[in-house]
């Protein structure tokens, strides 16, 4: 059994579930701030996060040492912590559809150079 910490809701649960995890969710609002606290509450299982919300708990256990080591508690959590990236993949008729979208707007994507506009 999974406890899964995530703001990204059903999606992510269910891609646990589809590979044969049992899956205890708790979501959370998208860019919400976690707290070390909060996070300690979840102790009996191990907990899975994504990239982006794995970013800020790390930021706050480098926060929380600056100060003082890190003790029990905190330890036993990182080491309940798992990561799972997440990688968004797009239909081709997305694109086509972005696209229309952008020269509606007057802004040409060089598809030569993926990562420059032009207005």
């Amino acid at each position: 059994m999974l406890l899964v910490v995530s703001a990204i809701r059903s999606g992510f649960f269910d891609t646990l579930e589809s590979i044969g995890f049992e899956v205890i969710g708790h979501p959370y609002p998208d860019h919400y701030d976690f707290s070390l606290a909060e996070l300690l509450q979840y102790v009996d299982y191990p907990i899975i996060v994504t990239s982006k919300d794995a970013v800020k708990i790390s930021a706050l256990l480098a926060d929380y040492t600056a100060t003082q080591a890190l003790s029990g508690e905190y330890v036993e959590l990182v080491s309940r912590l798992w990561v799972l990236p997440v990688t968004a993949v797009l239909s081709e008729n997305s694109y086509h559809n972005l696209d229309a979208q952008l020269k509606a707007l007057g802004i040409r994507i060089d598809h030569d150079m993926n990562t420059s506009a032009s207005l």
